[in-house]
């Protein structure tokens, strides 16, 4: 498979020696529509809420810098350094789209830095994965979104370590109400949840909504 720059090719590469149980980040498919949501939206800001190991924030930066717009940059946010992720942006060619923030994305620096932020094209919220730090997230980051800008949801079914936590706050914030509109008919449905397969088959699942009203 080709990818949009030899940083993605090399992760999938190592990808692909680890034992399935190990892998981190987005699958191929995950990742290419992360990148095309990015391309389509001929997006200015976008926010990733989980930097991890640098995966989404390559897929992201690479489609801005496809859509070619001066303006065009990537704030990713993580409770934690990542070291892995910095070695990535750096060697990738894009990281001069990539700004990195270590803070706690729903804590007072997380307020202040999605106010500083201002409106934009779409966040990606992979971060923390647990109901409460979710349904912060929400809190905190929806203001930021433009109207007719899209969020995204990793792990939004996922069992296992990281549980349901996203789908469960999904579903306590009530992502019907009239400023979203649910994406997720068009992928897969899931029992404990809405979702995309993008990479099939696994237990991931992305689940996009579109914001109206920003």
């Amino acid at each position: 498979m080709r990818y949009p720059n030899e940083e993605l090719a090399d992760y999938y590469r190592c990808q692909a020696a680890t034992p399935v149980q190990h892998r981190t980040g987005m699958l191929e498919g995950e990742g290419w529509l992360l990148y095309a949501l990015v391309r389509c939206l001929r997006a200015g800001t976008v926010v990733e809420l989980g930097t991890g190991s640098g995966c989404s924030g390559l897929w992201i930066a690479q489609a801005l810098e496809d859509v070619g717009r001066l303006d065009g940059r990537m704030v990713s946010v993580d409770i934690q350094e990542r070291a892995e992720a910095m070695g990535r942006f750096h060697k990738s060619g894009v990281g001069d789209r990539i700004e990195t923030h270590v803070l706690d994305s729903h804590g007072p620096a997380g307020k202040a830095l999605a106010v500083e932020v201002g409106k934009v094209s779409l966040i990606l919220f992979d971060g923390d994965h647990t109901e409460e730090g979710v349904l912060a997230d929400l809190e905190t980051w929806v203001p930021c979104l433009a109207n007719d800008s899209i969020a995204v949801f990793h792990d939004a079914t996922r069992r296992g370590r990281l549980g349901l936590g996203v789908a469960k706050a999904l579903a306590k914030y009530d992502a019907s109400k009239e400023s979203w509109e649910a994406r997720a008919e068009l992928g897969l449905s899931f029992p404990d949840g809405r979702g995309f397969d993008a990479g099939g088959p696994h237990d991931n699942g992305l689940v996009i909504l579109q914001h109206h009203g920003g």
